[in-house]
């Protein structure tokens, strides 16, 4: 079996826990079990690639991101309501990953040597992007690449500037500010891409509004975290979540990649996604 049709595979059988969990999960509204169908065709878009038992086409794996990124993007706007669904947005997530690093793989025209097919899927989170089943927010993150180390650095420097981005200080007068309330299951979270975990370099915040700032635009977010914590961070706008019809869980805001920092927040930041996990932004 190529290397290729071992990662739809391991896509396959992550979307099959996937299925399971969906339909185990107590007392759901038939519009989220409807998902499960949407998890199904993912599987079989996968087992018609495995049946034919030769390296995928670009088509085939976009039907099947298709299929993952809506049941993902409906699962994740519905999770603050339900919980329960965390598990199943996991392995949705777990079958994300696989899927996209075949369709690179096949977009390349091979896997490079040495590339190794496992695909570590990190958990889920109610998120960001759109809710409703045709495009969405992905989950799964890719290992990040190693953090670049400087040489030899004075203990002084090293915790002066360990964010490698300005502070709240250099934030512009000129912008907005805005409250985000963190809690354990608020809409409003933390998000990562499949570029990497790291919330700093690779991904940002999801804030929840209807006062949504113009794409690009730089803000102010003042945070509160559970526990009396408060802290300032400096963020740019990158993608709009709009209020979506029929869907009272998908919450209208906006990302932010964060441009302004401080060790303290970076350090509640951490905290914060150790609890809980953050949102999949397909950042790709």
């Amino acid at each position: 079996m190529s290397d290729s049709l071992a990662l739809v595979r391991q896509a396959r059988e992550s979307l099959a826990r996937a299925l399971g969990a969906i339909q185990s999960t107590p007392a759901i509204p038939q519009q989220l079990l409807d998902l499960a169908g949407v998890v199904a065709k993912a599987m079989s878009a996968c087992h018609q690639m495995e049946k034919a038992g030769k390296a995928p086409t670009v088509a085939q794996l976009d039907e099947a991101l298709g299929h993952v990124r809506g049941a993902l993007g409906g699962l994740q706007g519905a999770v603050a309501a339900f919980p329960a669904l965390m598990p199943a947005i996991e392995a949705v997530a777990g079958g994300l990953g696989p899927l996209v690093q075949a369709q690179r793989a096949v977009q390349a025209g091979g896997l490079a040597g040495g590339l190794d097919a496992t695909v570590l899927a990190s958990g889920p989170a109610s998120i960001p992007p759109p809710a409703a089943p045709t495009g969405a927010a992905a989950p799964v993150s890719v290992p990040p690449p190693p953090m670049p180390v400087a040489a030899a650095p004075a203990p002084a420097a090293a915790s002066a500037q360990p964010l490698g981005i300005p502070g709240p200080e250099k934030i512009g007068a000129d912008a907005p500010t805005i409250d985000v309330a963190l809690g354990t299951h608020s809409p409003s979270n933390f998000y990562k891409g499949l570029a990497g975990n790291d919330i700093i370099q690779h991904g940002g915040i999801f804030v929840a509004t209807y006062k949504i700032p113009k794409s690009g635009t730089t803000v102010r977010l003042k945070v509160a975290m559970p526990g009396g914590y408060e802290f300032e961070l400096g963020g740019v706008v990158t993608w709009i979540r709009d209020p979506v019809a029929g869907n009272p869980d998908a919450h209208p805001g906006f990302g932010a990649r964060i441009s302004h920092g401080t060790v303290e927040g970076r350090d509640l930041i951490r905290r914060y996604v150790k609890n809980r996990e953050p949102l999949f932004h397909d950042d790709l």
